[in-house]
């Protein structure tokens, strides 16, 4: 069982963590898929969800996932029925912004899905899958254009500081990361009029295979 007491969830919400000590991040993310339509299924409220995934280090490496929604009238979010959705293989916490907490599911996966759970509710880690305005990402964006429709707060490039008018070239496709209480999208740049984030969709992988 966890140790330690997590972070509360932001006023009005409730933080679900969820592991199964998934390493490949397909099977991760999958399982994040799962988590949320069962979170949705208790009738709390979607709007505004924000779903994670988490690098937690034990038992072993793999990736732990999480999901913050609105908090909804009347009783708790059930962890164990969520568990039970999940499978036997899950591990799952559920916080809220009073500081009360549930697990249920097997000792190690609880242990990684609070982990998960606190740094999605302190904003100090966790890669987003989920996140409101995402629907609006498409093609090359303006960086005010993509602060303004989306919950990402700051586009920050390796190479340092980039033109006012530069755009981030999505595809479509970009996956913030919460740090320093703020989500961050990450990319680098040759030319600091043209952003291009860390993290693409497919990447190629070394050998061709």
């Amino acid at each position: 069982m966890a140790t330690g007491r997590p972070a509360l969830a932001p006023a009005g919400r409730i933080v679900v963590g969820a592991s199964a000590l998934h390493a490949d991040r397909h099977l991760a993310e999958h399982l994040l898929e799962g988590l949320l339509g069962a979170v949705a299924a208790t009738g709390a409220g979607a709007a505004g969800a924000v779903a994670c995934t988490h690098l937690v280090a034990a038992p072993h490496r793999h990736e732990a996932v999480s999901v913050e929604v609105g908090a909804r009238p009347g009783p708790a979010v059930d962890a164990v029925a969520l568990a039970e959705r999940l499978g036997p293989e899950a591990g799952v916490v559920v916080v809220d912004s009073s500081g009360a907490r549930q697990a249920a599911g097997p000792a190690a996966q609880v242990a990684a899905a609070l982990e998960a759970a606190s740094a999605h509710a302190t904003r100090s880690g966790g890669r987003a899958v989920v996140f409101p305005g995402q629907e609006s990402v498409t093609g090359d964006m303006p960086v005010s254009e993509l602060l303004a429709l989306t919950a990402i707060d700051r586009v920050r490039s390796s190479q340092g500081a980039y033109a006012p008018e530069a755009v981030v070239v999505t595809r479509g496709y970009v996956r913030p990361q919460y740090a320093d209480g703020r989500l961050v999208l990450l990319c680098e740049h040759a030319d600091p009029t043209r952003l291009l984030p860390w993290e693409i969709e497919n990447p190629a992988v070394c050998g061709g295979h």
